[in-house]
């Protein structure tokens, strides 16, 4: 709720309408006795020891050191009174347009020209004043004399100045700030922070979105790309770059001189790229969206295939010790194939009605043309309820002809929803049990070849 109200004066300048507040003050348009119109920005708080305060005389410091230039809205009027509690601080801007709004249905162009120019003040800032925003998002920017703008320094960082960032409180605009600016502010380098919450406000702009996703964005994530919202044949040059600028680790972002570097580099492009005689990328929008329910299905299908071999390759590797000992043992051993009829040697029927499966084996075979033969094996599937089913079994007999088993076994069926944990768990202990079982099947083999006690029934 506004403290101030309309017909107040603060030095030359009368309020008259109401703009915004956040959380230290609030913003009024207002006018002189000349007519001229500012915007009005009047801290709240009549304290001159407070954060706020301090916050507030390091704003106009530093927009005094930047002076009048590009793309930075200026200090027209300012007071800082030595007793606030009968006068607040306040200072005067140009009145300015939303850049979000100058922006909104136009074209991509537009909007990466926009920010290109932004990146530019960004680096020029750095580059002769040691200067940093540390709150870019698309509230802080404006168009003015026709041009984009920045504002709000209420969090600048600039050479020996105060040090107000407290240790482990985050510091920037929710939403847009980078992980480091989230748990260690007061440590952070700036300048890659600003370069990921620059990569986040191009994707709120080029996408007409609120709030951009969080954490390091992926090019290859087909619903965070720029082309999903507003389509262009150089969109994913776009998101490439947005990556590169949200990486996890600050010291793998480019610098900001690069981002514009970059961002005028795809105005360029955009500008030699011969357009196609018809440009069909909105017709490839409408076709993508009305095909979505098949895309939903082939993603499913392709993890469901990703899963079900992680899954048969893990339990692969978790028996490699038991392999290892076969290889070094027995030369003539088969690995990681697929029998005939191996599906019918999972009784529960693990592998009838399923989407996506896998079953591979380990034979150890005896001699002759139908020999007794020792196999390991594994089975995983997808099933309708979409979870991962699997199990493993054992087998002792001949496969030629009927009635040649010696001994059998199988484990529990068990299920897991794909990448869990409880998957992990469920698959080591699968894992352990046939191996810690494979001695007592080794020397039933022994038996069987050797025509012991399981030689002498009538099944051999």
């Amino acid at each position: 709720m506004a403290q101030f109200s309309a017909g107040q004066t603060f030095g030359r300048w009368t309020l008259k309408d109401f703009i915004n507040e956040g959380g230290n003050g609030e913003v009024w348009c207002a006018e002189n006795a000349d007519g001229e119109s500012a915007a009005i920005k009047i801290l709240r708080t009549r304290r001159v020891d407070s954060e706020p305060y301090a916050r507030f005389q390091q704003e106009i410091a530093a927009l005094q050191r930047v002076g009048r230039r590009r793309g930075v809205l200026p200090v027209l009027d300012y007071e800082l009174p030595e007793k606030p509690q009968r006068q607040r601080a306040w200072f005067a801007m140009p009145v300015a347009k939303p850049l979000a709004e100058e922006l909104r249905d136009r074209p991509l162009r537009d909007v990466v020209s926009a920010i290109a120019i932004i990146a530019d003040v960004l680096a020029a800032l750095k580059r002769e004043l040691g200067l940093h925003h540390r709150d870019i998002k698309p509230n802080n920017l404006y168009m003015w004399n026709d041009e984009p703008a920045l504002s709000d320094f209420g969090l600048v960082d600039i050479p020996d100045g105060l040090d107000l960032t407290a240790s482990g409180r985050p510091l920037g605009p929710a939403n847009f700030l980078p992980y480091e600016m989230l748990t260690r502010a007061s440590q952070a380098d700036p300048g890659p922070a600003d370069v990921y919450c620059l990569a986040k406000t191009l994707w709120v702009l080029c996408t007409d979105q609120r709030w951009p996703p969080p954490g390091e964005q992926s090019s290859a994530n087909p619903a965070l790309s720029v082309s999903e919202y507003r389509p262009h044949r150089l969109a994913g040059q776009l998101d490439a770059l947005i990556e590169r600028c949200t990486k996890h680790a600050p010291e793998e972002r480019p610098t900001m001189e690069h981002v514009a570097s970059d961002l005028r580099a795809w105005l360029e492009l955009d500008d030699r790229t011969p357009l196609r005689s018809v440009d069909t990328s909105s017709v490839w929008k409408r076709v993508r969206e009305a095909a979505a329910p098949r895309f939903t299905e082939a993603q499913k299908e392709a993890d469901e295939r990703d899963c079900v071999r992680a899954s048969a390759r893990a339990l692969q590797e978790l028996l490699e010790p038991l392999h290892s000992e076969i290889r070094e043992n027995f030369s003539a051993a088969e690995f990681n194939v697929r029998p005939d009829g191996l599906e019918g040697y999972f009784s529960y029927g693990l592998i009838r009605d399923t989407r996506q499966d896998d079953l591979r084996a380990t034979i150890i075979p005896g001699p002759g043309w139908n020999p007794i033969r020792l196999i390991i094996g594994l089975a995983v599937a997808i099933k309708d309820d979409g979870r991962l089913h699997h199990q493993g079994m054992y087998y002792l007999g001949r496969t030629e002809t009927m009635g040649g088993t010696v001994d059998h076994w199988e484990s529990e069926p068990a299920a897991a929803d794909c990448g869990s944990l409880e998957l992990e768990a469920s698959l080591a202990r699968l894992a352990d049990d046939m191996v810690g079982a494979f001695p007592e099947w080794l020397v039933k083999l022994d038996e069987a070849l050797e025509g012991g006690p399981r030689a002498t029934m009538s099944n051999i």
